[in-house]
């Protein structure tokens, strides 16, 4: 039985089943979308970090420096916090991963690479 509702996302008058709730695809896409967004949003601040870092590492290591003063490296912008894994090296070296890259820090510089 069609019946007169109004959209859940824009609220405008529409005719359709009764257990339709948008006025359209665009409006159920929208709605859908938001929820989303607002759901991850937490989630997304962090892959924008750890995105940053990468391609700041990337950066620097297609220039071909491959070690960096960590003061240099921070005013670049790099987020130390944030990193997808860590592990004990041999030397007993902390290495910090961010995806297909890790770095290290020994006498103050940061020495980056791609992972073997």
């Amino acid at each position: 039985m069609d019946t007169n509702r109004n959209c859940k996302r824009c609220g405008e008058r529409f005719v359709g089943r009764s257990d339709k709730i948008f006025c359209c695809d665009s409006c159920r896409n929208d709605y859908h979308n938001s929820l989303r967004r607002e759901r991850n949003k937490g989630m997304n601040r962090v892959n924008g970090i750890l995105s940053r870092n990468r391609e700041i590492i990337r950066s620097l290591l297609s220039k071909g420096i491959e070690s960096i003063d960590a003061r240099e490296l921070s005013m670049l912008a790099f987020d130390f916090d944030h990193f997808t894994s860590v592990d004990k090296r041999i030397l007993g070296r902390t290495c910090y991963h961010i995806y297909e890259y890790y770095y290290y820090s020994a006498n103050g510089e940061v020495h980056f690479s791609l992972k073997e």
